[in-house]
């Protein structure tokens, strides 16, 4: 806010503008709950224009203390972050970036505002059985204290040793953040692009894996899963199951114990349904040799991938169509079949119909057989 607007201007403003942020430290991970309490409280407290006046802070410290209490994990903890939302947003590449994190790359988030930002990093995060609830009490941290795990083996140790989990990190941050093997940060500021050695750079419509495309690619068996999970979340109803917050993580909790399962008892079959080279790239990383400790072969259920199955038409559809959207050349064809259809249909005479008719039928079924 402009410095001249505040009633009780301190020493320490020197600027003509003044920025501050309220912060929440807590130890319990209801990220979306706290948010949703202190939105109104921040709001309030600027309104105020004397930043010397922290009663209200001070309450709204007391009011936190009393009511976030690790029992309101259960029913609080995915609140303000949508895996849904995820789903529509990304559809096949949202698959990519769940794998890729287990792949414990070098990924930075390039997304505004923070807001959704943050809750784009941690509702990816929630996708992973428990790692929100108790998985990233080590994750901006060197060093490690001990995550208690269940008989699965959940969370898997993804954000433990260094291996940093940033939902939001500022430039100031980048200089410390890259001396890591491993992290997943989040930010705001385009320099983050310009100066990163990442593996990966996830923004709003894009999601670039750089040298990591052959071990990323998608199987036939996991664009059939994610398209039918993004084509339930698309009919959903408030009255439904099916298609649902709970029901989308349920749905990526069933893959990820299939994909534990073909890696650990190294079935031939279920390891192509996983691409074969991503499963040998998880298999060196350090979240995969902990939960091998952590579990026993004999307590491993053998699954299938959720999706596998014979191939048929539609599948050769969904590759075609994840390959035009992948590919710099595919979208370049895409969007140049885009515009010459729109350009014969306004002109009406450039090339006649047949030509128009021709386009237009392309351009359709570009759009009924989207891959993102």
């Amino acid at each position: 806010m402009e410095s001249k607007d505040l009633l009780n201007r301190s020493a320490d403003v020197t600027r003509s503008t003044v920025q501050k942020s309220v912060v929440v430290i807590s130890t319990v991970p209801l990220f979306g709950a706290i948010e949703a309490k202190l939105e109104v409280v921040t709001h309030a407290y600027f309104e105020g224009k004397d930043f010397s006046q922290v009663s209200l802070l001070e309450d709204t410290l007391r009011t936190l203390n009393e009511q976030l209490a690790p029992d309101l994990l259960h029913s609080h903890q995915f609140i303000g972050l949508s895996a849904c939302d995820l789903v529509l947003r990304y559809r096949h590449r949202l698959l990519v970036l769940f794998k890729m994190l287990l792949l414990e790359k070098r990924v930075i988030f390039s997304l505004s505002p923070v807001r959704r930002l943050t809750s784009t990093v941690l509702s990816l995060v929630s996708l992973f059985p428990k790692l929100l609830e108790v998985g990233l009490r080590n994750a901006t941290a060197d060093s490690s204290s001990p995550v208690p795990v269940d008989l699965d083996g959940m969370p898997l140790s993804l954000f433990t040793e260094g291996r940093l989990c940033l939902p939001y990190a500022s430039l100031a941050q980048w200089d410390s953040v890259r001396e890591h093997e491993s992290f997943v940060v989040g930010a705001t500021n385009l320099l983050f692009r310009q100066r990163s050695a990442a593996d990966a750079l996830v923004s709003e419509d894009e999601v670039d894996v750089g040298q990591l495309k052959k071990v990323l690619t998608l199987s036939t068996a996991d664009l059939r899963f994610i398209e039918s999970v993004a084509k339930i979340v698309e009919g959903h109803t408030q009255a439904e199951y099916d298609g649902g917050e709970e029901w989308v993580r349920e749905q990526f909790r069933r893959y990820l114990e299939g994909l534990c399962a073909a890696a650990l008892l190294e079935d031939d079959r279920c390891l192509e349904d996983f691409n074969v080279h991503f499963v040998a790239a998880w298999k060196s990383t350090h979240n995969f040799a902990r939960w091998r400790q952590d579990v026993q072969q004999a307590s491993v259920t053998p699954r299938s991938h959720p999706c596998a199955g014979q191939l048929v038409i539609g599948d050769l559809r969904l590759k075609l169509s994840q390959s035009l959207r992948d590919s710099e050349s595919g979208r370049r064809l895409t969007r140049a079949v885009a515009e010459t259809g729109r350009i014969v249909t306004t002109s009406g005479r450039a090339f006649g119909g047949a030509v128009r008719s021709s386009f237009s039928s392309v351009s359709n079924w570009l759009k009924k057989n989207p891959a993102q």
